[in-house]
């Protein structure tokens, strides 16, 4: 099978997490598209701004300084 078109395990969970966050964000979050987010426990006012790679068990995965770091949606700015 071509890669482009193999269905994987949680690819409907993805789907489904990317369509929740176009209502929610009011734009779609795809691959490749930049994000702002941030931590709980970092000090108020620090996000960081980085790209989409992926998404896993609900979370978005994002290339933060060449570190893969799983978001949490409800970390996702709406900025």
């Amino acid at each position: 099978m071509d890669a482009n078109t193999e269905r994987m395990p949680g690819d409907a969970e993805a789907f489904a997490a990317a369509a929740g966050m176009t209502d929610l964000y009011g734009r779609r979050i795809e691959i490749g598209s930049e994000i702002t987010w941030r931590l709980d426990e970092w000090p108020v006012g620090r996000c960081s701004k980085d790209r989409v790679c992926g998404w896993r068990a609900g979370r978005v995965i994002v290339d933060h300084g060449g570190e893969l770091v799983e978001v949490e949606t409800d970390q996702i700015l709406p900025f």
